[in-house]
C-alpha cells in the first residue's frame, strides 16, 4: 500500500477478513481513500457484531461518525457518535471523532474542547497529545499547545522530534528565554540533531532581530 499498490494490498488482507480490527483497518483505508459508502460498509460488520468487545464496538462507532460526517450525513454521524458512547463511555474514540468534525467545520476551539476531555481519559497517550498541541495552536491557545507538547517530552524523553515540536511553537509564541532552555537541554541529549541544530540558528537570528 505505501507504494501505491492499493488492491494488491487489499488482497493480502482478504485471507484475514474475519478478524474485525482488518475491517476497522479496511475502513480506515477506504476512508483515507475517499470512499465513504465502502468505508461505512465495513463498519457495519462490526459494529453489527454484538457479541463483540464493547470497546472493539465503540471504536468502530466513532469511525462510522467520521464515514457519515465526511458524506454529508451529519445527523448520522452524531447518532454514531451517541452509540459509541454508550457502548464505552470511558473510550476516548468517540471525543475524537467529535474533535474530527469539529475541525472539518473549521470549528478547532470545538475540536480542542473533544480533545481536552479525551486526554482528561488517556493522559499519557503522545499522538493524542500531539493533536492537541495542533488543534490549541489553530485555536489561537498557544499556551495550550506548549503545556500538551511540555507533556508529550516528559513522557517520551528520547524523541527528538518532540523536543523540537515543542521548541517551534515556543518561538512562535515568542517564548524566546523558554525556547532557549528547552532547545539547551534537548541539544546535550541529541547534539547532532539536524532540526534542532537548525533550530538553535533560528534562535539566533530572532533573538538578535528582537
Amino acid at each position: 500500500r505505501s507504494t501505491g499498490d492499493q488492491s494488491g494490498a487489499e488482497s493480502v488482507m482478504v485471507e484475514f477478513r474475519s478478524h474485525p480490527e482488518v475491517e476497522l483497518e479496511l475502513a480506515r483505508w477506504a476512508l483515507e481513500s475517499g470512499d465513504y459508502q465502502k468505508a461505512v460498509a465495513l463498519l457495519r460488520t462490526v459494529t453489527s457484531r454484538t457479541a463483540l468487545p464493547r470497546s472493539l464496538r465503540a471504536r468502530a462507532w466513532s469511525q462510522m461518525a467520521t464515514a457519515r460526517d465526511l458524506g454529508g450525513d451529519a445527523e448520522g454521524a452524531q447518532e454514531a457518535v451517541r452509540e459509541a458512547i454508550r457502548l464505552a463511555p470511558e473510550s476516548t474514540a468517540p471525543y475524537i471523532a467529535l474533535a474530527d468534525v469539529s475541525w472539518r467545520r473549521g470549528e478547532p476551539e470545538g475540536a480542542l474542547l473533544h480533545l481536552r476531555r479525551a486526554w482528561g481519559m488517556a493522559p499519557a497517550d503522545i499522538h493524542l497529545l500531539i493533536r492537541i498541541a495542533t488543534v490549541a495552536e489553530a485555536a489561537g491557545k498557544r499556551s495550550d499547545a506548549i503545556l500538551a507538547l511540555k507533556r508529550a517530552v516528559e513522557l517520551a524523553p528520547d524523541s527528538a522530534d518532540l523536543s523540537a515540536r515543542l521548541i517551534e511553537v515556543q518561538l512562535r509564541a515568542g517564548n524566546y528565554t523558554e525556547a532557549a532552555m528547552t532547545l539547551s537541554r534537548a541539544l546535550d541529549r541529541f547534539p547532532t540533531d539536524g532540526r534542532l541544530l537548525g533550530l538553535a540558528e533560528r534562535l539566533r537570528r530572532e533573538v538578535g532581530i528582537r
